[in-house]
């Protein structure tokens, strides 16, 4: 929605709560001049007739503005679902981007790398094949290693993408599967505990999911942390997901969630996606104090 529509809807949300203001003004006047009108009834029994008639004038009048109330509010309660509606679509545009990024990053850093040293090598087994046919042998021994990672790499994208045990095991098996494997890579203690047992729509359980990934490939990257764990909470209404690491941490009060946060810590990613369920996020951290990501997601979602 462009800047003029927002304007509009601002001008009408302001406009909206005038009339709720002048609504409400109305009602109380009304009731004072009813409570004067009774006085004087019970002092005039001549007037008693009149007063009748005008008292139940007034009193349709109360209930007119009580459901000129009733309709503006509702009309006020749309216009906060439709701006909430419209914060929305570009969470989800600036989510997929950061997806697509991400990928984009891995894929140039990891399989696009192994697969130019594929061309070079095979440049040089060609120059070899009348030349040296000994070397030739090692050169296609490093190639088909070279081949190997690159399909290693791929087959850890993809897995990234979208896990497969995710579909075929669920939440739990593929969260404490890929903290082994990170875990395994990395050297880390710790683990992955779970609390309770509920049952999760697949948006959430995506969500979860990404979460932990998400911050474990932090932990990875920046911590230089010894121990990682994982906590998952569910509770009758939320999950609550805890990553904590013992690393060196940073001074979340001052990256808060700045250009710079968002290209060091992917903390935006993360806190769009809980947002986008309604749910909470926090990051707690200082310098050599370790990090730990925060955020409770309601399973009504």
């Amino acid at each position: 929605m462009d800047q003029s529509a927002n304007g509009r809807l601002s001008s009408l949300r302001s406009m909206l709560g005038g009339l709720l203001a002048a609504a409400s003004d109305c009602r109380s006047r009304a009731a004072v001049v009813l409570d004067g009108l009774r006085e004087c009834n019970r002092a005039d029994e001549e007037s008693r007739c009149g007063y009748e008639d005008l008292e139940g004038y007034l009193s349709r009048l109360g209930e007119l503005i009580d459901s000129a109330d009733e309709s503006l509010r509702r009309l006020v309660a749309e216009i906060d679902y439709l701006e909430e509606r419209q914060q929305t679509g570009p969470r989800i545009v600036r989510a997929q981007e950061d997806e697509r990024r991400r990928v984009a990053r891995d894929i140039h850093d990891g399989p696009a790398q192994t697969m130019t040293n594929v061309v070079l090598r095979a440049e040089i087994c060609e120059r070899l094949m009348d030349r040296d046919p000994s070397r030739l042998r090692h050169e296609l021994t490093e190639l088909k290693l070279s081949v190997r990672d690159a399909l290693a790499e791929i087959r850890r994208i993809i897995s990234d993408l979208r896990p497969m045990a995710l579909d075929d095991l669920g939440l739990i098996p593929a969260v404490r599967q890929y903290y082994d494997d990170m875990a395994a890579r990395c050297g880390w203690s710790g683990g992955v505990e779970v609390k309770g047992e509920a049952q999760v729509c697949s948006t959430t359980e995506v969500t979860v999911f990404r979460l932990v990934q998400e911050a474990l490939q932090n932990a990875r990257k920046h911590s230089e942390a010894t121990e990682v764990r994982v906590e998952i909470t569910f509770n009758e209404r939320s999950v609550k997901v805890v990553v904590c690491d013992n690393g060196k941490g940073f001074d979340s009060a001052r990256a808060s969630l700045s250009a710079v946060g968002r290209e060091r810590f992917g903390l935006v990613g993360m806190r769009e996606r809980v947002s986008l369920l309604g749910g909470s996020f926090d990051v707690v951290s200082s310098p050599g104090c370790g990090t730990s990501v925060i955020a409770e997601i309601p399973l009504s979602v």
